[in-house]
């Protein structure tokens, strides 16, 4: 009896994930390390799913969504979508730098980067006041870079 409410209960978690769409984006985005043709100059922002050890075991590369190429990026610059938008609806990567936008304009701007906590195994920010702030709070802050294209930012983040 036990036996066939289990077997049951398999088909219907079958059926149930059949119809179930993946409900969340995973995405990366990189720093071109070459030309590509007239797409992509070097230094460019790539965005697409993340190909890793092609050619040898630290190339990096992007495959743009909905493309057939693939563009070899600069590994350190290599950072994930946390799959939050920010209060002006830009995606939030890692290693971006966002900005409190609520403090009033006579105090100084709170400045905080987006990482990866291995230890926690999630996404952080880390502002000068809060820094681990959980990244699902990046919603209510707004992206103003990143580490790699304003390091004058990254000077006010201690």
């Amino acid at each position: 009896m036990e036996y066939n409410f289990i077997c049951w209960r398999i088909l219907e978690l079958k059926k149930q994930g059949e119809n179930k769409k993946m409900s969340r984006e995973i995405l990366f985005r990189g720093k071109s390390k070459e030309d590509y043709g007239l797409i992509y100059k070097k230094g460019d922002w790539v965005k697409g799913n993340l190909i890793e050890g092609v050619g040898g075991k630290d190339d990096y590369y992007i495959n743009p969504k909905g493309t057939l190429i693939n563009i070899k990026v600069e590994a350190e610059t290599v950072g994930q979508y946390i799959g939050v938008k920010d209060f002006k609806d830009n995606p939030v990567y890692e290693d971006d730098i966002l900005v409190d936008q609520s403090l009033d304009e006579d105090m100084e701007k709170d400045y905080g980067t987006v990482y990866w906590s291995e230890e926690c195994a999630r996404f952080f920010i880390g502002f000068n006041l809060n820094p681990e702030m959980d990244a699902y709070d990046a919603r209510y802050y707004t992206v103003v870079g990143n580490v790699w294209d304003n390091p004058e930012l990254v000077e006010k983040i201690s």
